[in-house]
Parts: structure tokens; sequence; C-alpha cells
């Protein structure tokens, strides 16, 4: 698509005997679909100085007939799926999305995306012996989402975690698109067609294990540099309060000198529940970036931040509490995509310095202190045992939250106060004594960092340091 843009923005009336060859090359090489290529038109006639239909006309000759050659094959591969798709649907942001059978399995994909592309061209070489033309495929894509957008049932899709009436459901994305049903009386491993929801695939997640019971979390923990148990505490809580299907989620700030694990122990949480390819990642440049991830992951874990700038200390605090991220929808001049989101987030560095208020509210703060040569653990070593232990650990912390649905009426009920993150403070609660906790443990914890970030933006309040001096001064008058 750069390749279109550039030739257009280079477009005019005296270069168009040339220029407009090149034009419509790049236009079939993008791919583009019928609404891009209209698009497209409509802006080239602009700049040549010509009607509409007189630049459709210059299309449609261009392609000549291999375009009807290709507009017959998008007819039989339309036929085709229509016949092999289980259901063409949609979601409330107006997404067209595709079930479909494979291997023994149901899976669920989004009409334009790259695997159900995959799976359209294989159908019809499967069936004609011959490939599917590109824009064919592009064709026939467009007329499938049509189906799912004005004649399909209307779906929520979810990432990695969902819940439905009164159940939690966790995808653990392996190749028979398995996943785990949670209720107050436990937990099971069920087919996708068995779960009332519906997941979104991104090409970057991985596999969770298959969950085993009978486990601890203590071996994952000895895995974690944690130097206090309320760091393991605080980590415990915000593990769990990552399987709700509901935020807010508080926001793990992993902070500590060089050498201190804090990458090593942001791997290790987010792999426990949402392992991915390439789990941290660098500070997003933007809240697009922001918006890209929270779209792919269920876990955001950003590495090796030495402070949080304005923006991104709003848009973080958006994802814990729950808030829209929106820019403008790609090929149009005022549609908006907006993405509604609540995400668990971990944050590592070595100095944030201080955090705003708001910021601050959603967050809890773990120290690590640089480990002797002594402590450290071989890569190859940890990993390994992190992966035997694995199934175990993410048994118990299902066994966690089947608890924190039975539990929550009492937990609220033996709470006196509640912090900023009330449903987060509620769930933990609730969960404790499947995680070894003691009651109230998990929300003194979180108050024992509150009340310290409060003593951080005082100390760096100018104002707030200066009536504090005239008060001293005062007294010892």
């Amino acid at each position: 698509m750069d390749e279109v843009r550039e030739i257009l923005v280079g477009l005019s009336p005296e270069n168009w005997s040339k220029q407009g060859v090149a034009l419509f090359e790049a236009m079939v090489e993008a791919g583009l679909d019928h609404v891009e290529a209209e698009a497209v038109l409509k802006e080239a006639a602009r700049k040549v100085g010509v009607t509409l239909e007189a630049m459709r006309r210059a299309w449609r000759d261009y392609l000549g007939p291999a375009r009807r050659e290709e507009a017959t094959a998008a007819k039989r591969a339309v036929d085709l799926a229509l016949e092999a798709v289980l259901e063409l649907w949609h979601t409330p942001a107006k997404e067209a999305w595709a079930t479909i059978s494979r291997d023994g399995h149901v899976e669920h994909h989004p009409v334009r995306g790259r695997e159900f592309r995959i799976w359209l061209a294989g159908l019809y070489y499967g069936m004609e012996g011959k490939p599917l033309y590109a824009q064919a495929v592009q064709d026939a894509q467009a007329v499938l989402e049509a189906k799912a957008l004005f004649e399909g049932k209307e779906h929520e899709v979810y990432t990695r975690i969902a819940g439905y009436e009164g159940r939690v459901y966790l995808d653990l994305t392996r190749p028979d698109w398995s996943v785990v049903e949670v209720d107050a009386e436990g937990w099971r491993v069920v087919p996708a067609h068995e779960a009332p929801v519906r997941f979104r695939r991104t090409r970057y997640q991985r596999p969770l294990p298959l969950p085993e019971p009978g486990g601890n979390l203590s071996d994952f923990l000895e895995l974690l540099p944690l130097q206090e148990r309320r760091d393991a505490v605080l980590v415990l809580g915000w593990l769990v309060g990552a399987l709700s299907p509901r935020g807010p989620y508080p926001i793990l700030i992993l902070a500590g000198e060089k050498g201190a694990g804090k990458s090593t122990t942001a791997k290790l949480v987010k792999a426990l529940i949402d392992p991915q390819e390439a789990p941290l990642r660098a500070e997003p440049r933007n809240v697009e970036d922001l918006m890209v991830a929270a779209r792919g992951s269920w876990v955001l874990a950003y590495d090796n931040l030495s402070k949080v700038p304005e923006w991104l200390s709003d848009a973080l605090c958006r994802l814990s509490t729950g808030g829209g991220l929106g820019k403008r929808e790609l090929y149009t001049d005022s549609e908006e995509y907006v993405l509604e989101a609540q995400r668990p987030v971990v944050l590592t560095g070595i100095a944030f310095g201080a955090i705003r208020d708001d910021l601050a509210d959603r967050s809890m703060l773990v120290h690590l202190t640089r480990l002797e040569d002594g402590e450290r653990r071989d890569e190859d070593e940890l990993w390994t045992t992190f992966d035997e232990i694995h199934p175990k650990a993410l048994g118990v912390l299902l066994d966690a939250v089947s608890m924190a649905l039975r539990r929550r009426r009492e937990a609220r009920a033996s709470l006196s106060s509640l912090p900023r993150l009330a449903d987060w403070a509620i769930w933990a609660e609730a969960a404790a004594p499947a995680l070894g906790l003691q009651p109230g443990e998990v929300v003194e914890a979180f108050y024992d960092v509150q009340a310290g970030f409060d003593q951080d933006l005082l100390d760096a309040d100018p104002v707030a340091r200066g009536s504090c001096k005239d008060l001293c001064v005062r007294v010892r008058v």
C-alpha cells in the first residue's frame, strides 16, 4: 500500500499516461479489496481531473479478460466457503468472523485475517486443483464479509480470558483449540465448540500447558528473586487478579538496580498465564502501539522504562480500570477505530521517579535487589524448571479462580475498607485461601505500597516540602 500512496502523491494530469499503469500495477500487487480500490480510484480521479466513472473504466480496461476469470473464481470460492463454513458472524465492533471445522475441532478466524485467507485458498485448490488468484481471494473475502456483517449473528470475541454467566474461560491457545472452563465447583478442559465464548488468536501467542491439579505455587515463587513475604503476596494477588475476566487490574511495577532480575521476573509471571513470543516490549511510542499490543495480548509487559511519560500514564490508567483507545480507521477520513479494553500490565525499570497520583493508585510496587553471582540461575536450568512446574502451578491458579467465584460475597463482607481497585481487592481476597494467604493479607500489602507512593509524591512536591519545613521550624520554636 505504501507504493500506491507514493504514486498518488505525485499523480497529475501531465504524468497520468505514464503513471496510470504504474498505479494500477501497484493496486493489484497490494491486493486491495473493492472498498480500498474504490478509495484509490476516487483520489486518482481528483488528482488527474477526470470523473470517477472515467477512472473506473480505465481500471476495468486495465484488468481486462483476466479480471473476468478472477470474478468467476471468486464466485466459486464463495460457494465453496458457504458450504464449508459452520457460521459467518460479526463482533459488536462490526468485524466479520467465520467459524470453521478443521482436524476434528472448531476454530474462529476473522474473515479478513491471514489464517482464513489461507484456509479459503486451500479449500479452492483442493476442489479445483489450481490456485486461487490473489484478487479473487480478496473479492471472495469481501462477499463473505458482507454476509457475516449483514446476515450473521453478533458475538463478542475475547483474548485469552473471558467471562460468561458466572464462569471464567481461559484459552490455552493449543492446536486443538481447547479451553479451560472454571466455575465455583472447580475447573475442566473442554473443546472450543462446547464453550459459549469465542477467542481471538494471534500468531505471536504461545500455548499454555494442560493444567494439572494437586500442585503449589511455592516452586514457582522460588524462581523469582523476591526478598520479602509482602512481595510474594503482591505477586500472587496480581496473578490471580490477572485471571479475572473483568477488571480493574493492578499494574505490577518491578523496580530495582541493574542485575536484580526484573526482566526475568516479568517474563516468568507473564509466561505463567499468557505466554507469547518476545514477551517483553520496549516503551510504546504512542497510543496506537499500545492499542495493537492490547489487541493481541492479555498481559502487557514493558521492560526497562526510565520514566512513565504523562500520556503513557493516562493510557495505562485506562487499561487498568477500563477505557477506550482510538485512532482513525485506515483508508477513511472520518471513521474511528476504538478498542475498549482492560488488561493486566507489568512494568520494569531501575528508577521511575515520582509516579503520578492516578497511576500510583492503580499500581503495586515490588523492589528487587541485585543478585549476587552465587545466587544466579543458569537460563536453561531456570526455564527447564519452569516448564516442569508450569502445569501444576497453572492448576493452583485455576483452583484460586474457582475459589474466588465461590467466596466473593464472603470476601466482600470481611473487608471493612476497600482500595481504589475495589473489585480486584475483593477477587484477590476471595481467592486468598487457595493461594496460602492469610485473611486480609493481600489488601494490607496493597495499602502498604500505596502509603509508600504517597510518601514519594510528598517528597517530590516542593510546596509540600516547604510546608513541612515551616512546620518543623514552628515546632522547634
